[in-house]
């Protein structure tokens, strides 16, 4: 079974993927993205219940931005 952790770690993963694809953007770069967000976030984080959100959001409008869309 898998812990609360992965399992949300999956899901924003996989909303990254669906949201590169849909605005036809490399996933691997949208994922690198997500990861620096999240890794940024989670270093001044003193509740990382929200992190995986945040990057998730953070990533997205970033890819919003560099894509001029």
């Amino acid at each position: 079974m898998l812990d609360h952790a992965r399992i949300e770690s999956t899901v924003h993963l996989d909303a990254m993927r669906k949201f590169a694809r849909a605005r036809e953007i490399a996933e691997a770069w949208a994922l690198e993205i997500y990861e620096r967000e999240r890794s940024t976030l989670s270093q001044g984080a003193k509740v990382k219940r929200f992190v995986g959100i945040l990057a998730e959001k953070r990533a997205k409008a970033a890819l919003v931005r560099l894509k001029g869309n």
